[in-house]
């Protein structure tokens, strides 16, 4: 530990920013892959696709959906970043 607690909060703070910034990344490409699977599935399909297939809801997989398509209107500092792909 350093003696420093300053330095200390500062790393801490720094990680939690990178796993945050990790998360999003995470969420577009998980997506990304929904996108492409839904256009393969066809009309109708996806949904039941999801709940068979997959470990999270529905709801969940819509998020990362929107994450994806929302990307580009996500701003480039790490807290702001989270924040804003939390709320697409």
């Amino acid at each position: 530990m350093d003696d420093d607690p300053a330095s200390e909060i500062a790393c801490h703070h720094g990680e939690i920013e990178t796993s945050l910034h990790r998360s999003v990344d995470q969420a577009i490409s998980i997506g990304e892959l929904l996108v492409l699977e839904k256009a393969t599935l066809g009309q109708g399909h996806f949904l039941a696709w999801v709940t068979a297939t997959l470990s999270f809801t529905e709801r969940t997989a819509q998020k990362n959906i929107q994450v994806y398509t929302g990307q580009a209107s996500l701003p480039c500092e790490s807290g702001a970043y989270w924040t804003a792909a939390y709320r697409l």
